[in-house]
């Protein structure tokens, strides 16, 4: 993989499906890069260099099983730390302009959603917020996953209060933000840090 130093070059596919899947994992776990590290070039590069060095480890025990001791270090609350077994990118155009990035983990489905930003006219014509909900749990079904969680962005008003309001119809509930203050005693590695979900309301939901 070549050398790359801003995300706006990580999107670039780079002419054939190898490297464009690289662009679509890459992108997916940039997600979760806290934001004071997105504009720093040091920082950039050390975060490919963590992904790919850890996909070649996820790689690696997919094709060679072992079994991993237990680890006091694991935190079963943020699976979003590790790498998905298959990435996907979702688009919905009724509702949202941009793509929706995703991963997938043995038994959940991973959804970072994107800004709600269809045109108020569209929504109101042909669009229903329940609408693409169900339709993000039929993609888990078929994809055999048990359930979802979906990453709403803090600032996405729209997003957050759509599914505040469907949790009880669609058996939802609210998943805890990781515990910052507690990341030092449980990551050892300093490139652990630049990642985060606190920019993110998480809801679970079964598929």
């Amino acid at each position: 993989m070549d050398s790359r130093t801003g995300m706006r070059d990580i999107g670039k596919p780079g002419g054939n499906l190898v490297q464009l899947y690289w662009d679509i994992i890459l992108l997916t776990e940039s997600k979760f890069l806290l934001p004071q590290y997105r504009q720093q070039q040091q920082s950039l590069k050390s975060f490919q260099k963590y992904v790919v060095d850890k996909m070649g480890v996820t790689l690696n025990r997919m094709v060679k099983p072992v079994k991993v001791p237990y680890s006091r270090t694991g935190n079963l609350n943020t699976p979003w730390r590790q790498l998905g077994i298959k990435y996907l990118m979702v688009y919905l155009p009724l509702h949202f302009k941009d793509v929706i990035w995703c991963k997938c983990d043995q038994f959940c489905f991973h959804v970072i959603l994107p800004q709600n930003n269809a045109s108020s006219a569209l929504r109101r014509g042909i669009s229903n917020d329940k609408e693409w909900l169900l339709s993000l749990l039929e993609l888990g079904d078929k994809l055999g996953m048990q359930s979802i969680r979906i990453y709403i962005g803090r600032d996405d008003f729209n997003g957050v209060s759509t599914f505040l309001r469907n949790l009880n119809w669609i058996g939802g509930r609210l998943v805890p933000n990781e515990n910052r203050a507690g990341l030092m005693a449980q990551y050892s590695s300093v490139d652990d840090l630049i990642f985060g979900d606190e920019n993110y309301i998480i809801l679970e939901f079964e598929c």
